[in-house]
């Protein structure tokens, strides 16, 4: 079984771009109370039977990463069935990474999480040095992150999280 995170990458940011494009403060899934302000931007992701990327837009004041995007997976997500067959597999996978290094690894580790926490992070950063994320209505203090459904993955660190996860650089 083989895994391109070059092409991934790609897709989840087409994907991001045309989430951006169509966003509406009005519709958009998040918790209430939720203000026209994204305060929060997550790539949250699932590798199992039923593998999926969701980009979540936290509308609410102040949110922190606290798991919400996974109330609205289905209608924020992308589904990544070659990600399940990979994860189904008892072979090792083989991962070609964003830089090009192709990895063969267990699909049952944490380390194979955290490759895929990796690509969407480098989407994340992309997006916003690239000035994709400022098309959004972003509250001044708007933080981006990535998080793994069971909690393998996460980024930034949590301490780190106003530093390294600012969506606005200053």
């Amino acid at each position: 079984m083989k895994i391109d995170l070059t092409e991934d990458f790609f897709l989840v940011s087409r994907a991001l771009e045309k989430r951006i494009h169509n966003f509406d403060p009005v519709t958009n899934p998040c918790p209430e109370p939720k203000t026209d302000r994204i305060s929060y931007i997550l790539l949250g992701y699932q590798l199992n039977e039923w593998s999926l990327i969701s980009i979540y837009f936290d509308g609410r004041s102040q949110s922190e990463p606290d798991g919400s995007w996974t109330l609205f997976q289905d209608k924020t997500s992308i589904e990544m069935d070659h990600w399940s067959k990979a994860m189904m597999s008892d072979e090792p996978v083989t991962v070609t990474q964003i830089s090009g290094k192709t990895t063969q690894i267990d699909a049952n580790s944490e380390d194979f999480l955290e490759i895929f926490g990796e690509m969407l992070k480098a989407v994340l950063i992309q997006a916003r040095n690239q000035g994709l994320l400022a098309k959004l209505p972003l509250a001044p203090d708007c933080l981006m992150g990535v998080e793994e459904l069971d909690g393998c993955f996460g980024w930034p660190p949590y301490e780190n999280r106003r530093q390294e996860g600012s969506v606005i650089q200053k």
